[in-house]
């Protein structure tokens, strides 16, 4: 909606500035769960979700501890839950796009440079919600399953955990190759190559390996 705004601008500075007002949005969509966070009382109403010690739960609720714990929290709000997610990623998608669109006055007024560097911020941020977005539709469809096991919610978990594992290694892979990259998001405690994957490979990993049809 903010094209035709963008080719009427002389100066390409109001135009970023909107789509850089826009960017809040997509953050709180991704970062937080509105539904949790509205019952939620008290500190932490993102509750660390991409934390891996919130991820893998506690020593006492052990798996309904964690992210199970937050979908116990939203189940009746799923599908809000899993729309707000796509907005995110749509929203992620549309900035990242709108931001290119632009390249032309930008690096006119600013230099190829500034605009490379600028546009990895967008391209980090569409990459990262895309993880985030098919993470928590994924596992809060495998845990509706759980609750009944009918095929349609495997299907659909299976085709969301799918996907977060091609987002997943295409961020990884991608994102330090870029301009001026920032620090990946790694899901895990330490950083050496040698070290296990994190809380969030693991549980989305045991999740397709559940749902996995048993082999014939």
């Amino acid at each position: 909606p903010l094209l035709p705004f963008f080719e009427d601008t002389p100066s390409a500075a109001p135009a970023v500035s909107a789509i850089l007002m826009q960017t809040r949005d997509c953050v709180r969509k991704m970062r937080y769960i509105e539904a949790y966070a509205q019952r939620h009382r008290g500190w932490l109403p993102t509750r660390n979700l991409m934390r891996d010690d919130i991820i893998r739960g506690d020593k006492v609720l052990g798996d309904q501890g964690g992210l199970r714990l937050i979908y116990n929290e939203i189940a009746p709000s799923l599908p809000d839950v899993l729309q707000e997610k796509r907005d995110a990623a749509d929203l992620a998608y549309s900035l990242r796009e709108s931001f290119e669109r632009l390249r032309a006055p930008i690096v006119a007024e600013r230099g190829q440079k500034a605009y490379d560097e600028a546009l990895t911020g967008f391209i980090y941020l569409q990459k990262l919600t895309q993880v985030m977005c098919h993470y928590i539709r994924g596992m809060f469809l495998y845990y509706k399953w759980q609750d009944g096991k009918a095929p349609e919610l495997a299907e659909a978990a299976r085709f969301e955990l799918a996907a977060w594992q091609d987002s997943w290694a295409d961020y990884q892979k991608s994102v330090p190759l870029l301009p001026a990259a920032p620090t990946l998001y790694r899901s895990q405690c330490s950083q050496e190559p040698s070290s296990p994957p994190g809380a969030l490979a693991d549980t989305c990993l045991r999740a397709l390996a559940d749902l996995s049809p048993p082999a014939q």
